[in-house]
């Protein structure tokens, strides 16, 4: 059994943010495998179910910084392993539209990425979604508040079906690989 969670804030003024890559791209992973979210009061955010298989697609209801609260009810729930579960989250270190799949490590300043590493600790796969930086924010939280712009926008639906791609097949083979880059395969 995988967990796959989109992380993302809650919250319609939050929907297009590249914040909210993360919820983007499950929200495209649901509909590629015939799942549909629905809101689970125990675990604290909304999952569904991929038919065929006990896989779950989870949401967390919370704001990015409380992400690991939801996650770790998840976890407990689903009696899941570190190794099952799977992350997607966005990556101002990476630039825009660079996808890159490792497993552990530190959080690099992502404060969901943060708040999961303090309650599960760093031993999960992490899909990392680019969303570079922009010199013209003095702040980072502004930046990754803020709606990407429209050279972004428009290449983000093909971002995001590569991601999606990648995952399907990750999910029939039931392993994820670590040397995935969207990015180089555009180029």
């Amino acid at each position: 059994m995988k967990i796959i969670v989109g992380l993302g804030n809650i919250g319609k003024e939050y929907e297009n943010t590249r914040h909210n890559i993360g919820f983007m791209v499950v929200e495209k992973l649901a509909g590629a495998l015939g799942g549909v979210f629905e809101a689970d009061k125990y675990i604290d955010g909304s999952k569904a179910v991929i038919k065929g298989t006990k896989d779950v697609l989870f949401k967390p209801n919370t704001f990015m910084n409380k992400s690991g609260e939801a996650i770790v009810k998840a976890a407990l729930k689903y009696d899941l392993a570190p190794e099952d579960l799977w992350v997607i989250h966005d990556d101002a270190d990476l630039e825009f539209g660079q996808v890159k799949v490792k497993i552990g490590g530190t959080s690099g300043g992502h404060n969901g990425i943060e708040s999961i590493d303090k309650l599960l600790g760093p031993d999960y796969y992490r899909i990392r979604v680019g969303i570079g930086r922009d010199a013209n924010f003095k702040e980072l939280a502004d930046y990754v508040l803020a709606p990407f712009n429209t050279e972004e926008r428009e290449e983000l639906p093909l971002i995001i079906d590569e991601v999606t791609s990648y995952l399907v097949k990750s999910l029939k083979t039931e392993l994820i690989t670590e040397n995935f880059n969207a990015k180089e395969k555009r180029i």
